[in-house]
C-alpha cells in the first residue's frame, strides 16, 4: 500500500523536480555550445540542438516526478513539462527581447510538454 503525502510534500518535490528538469536542460545546453565551439557545425543546427535539450530537461523533470510522487505520473509530467517551458520562455523573453510565441515555437513547446508526460508515466511505472 502506497504512503499518502502531504500536500505541501507533493508541492515541494514537484518543484525540485522542475528545477532539476531546469538544471538538466542547462547543462545540455552548455554540452551543445561545446560542440558548436569546437565543431564546423552550422547556425541551421542551433534551433534543433536548443529544442532537443529543451524536451530532455522536460523529458527529466516528468521523470523525476513520476518517480517521486509515484502517483498520477502523466498530470504530473505534463505540468511539471508545462512548468518547465514557461520558464524556459520567460527566460528567453527576458535575455532576447523576443515578443509573443511564434508558432513553431509553440510547437516545439507542445512536444516537450509531451515529453514531461512521457517522463512521468515512465517514472510512475519504474
Amino acid at each position: 500500500m502506497r504512503e499518502e503525502k502531504k500536500p505541501g510534500e507533493t508541492l515541494w518535490i514537484f518543484l525540485r523536480s522542475v528545477l532539476t528538469g531546469l538544471v538538466a536542460c542547462l547543462g545540455i545546453l552548455v554540452l551543445w555550445d561545446l560542440v558548436f565551439l569546437f565543431s564546423d557545425l552550422g547556425q541551421e543546427w542551433m534551433s534543433p540542438a536548443a529544442t532537443a535539450s529543451m524536451g530532455a530537461g522536460c523529458l527529466f523533470s516528468g521523470y523525476l516526478t513520476g518517480r517521486r510522487i509515484k502517483k498520477r505520473g502523466l498530470i504530473f509530467g505534463l505540468a511539471g513539462g508545462a512548468a518547465l517551458v514557461a520558464i524556459l520562455w520567460v527566460l528567453a523573453h527576458f535575455t532576447s527581447g523576443l515578443g509573443e510565441p511564434s508558432e513553431m515555437s509553440l510547437i516545439k513547446g507542445g512536444i516537450c510538454v509531451l515529453l514531461g508526460g512521457a517522463g512521468g508515466m515512465i517514472g510512475v511505472n519504474r
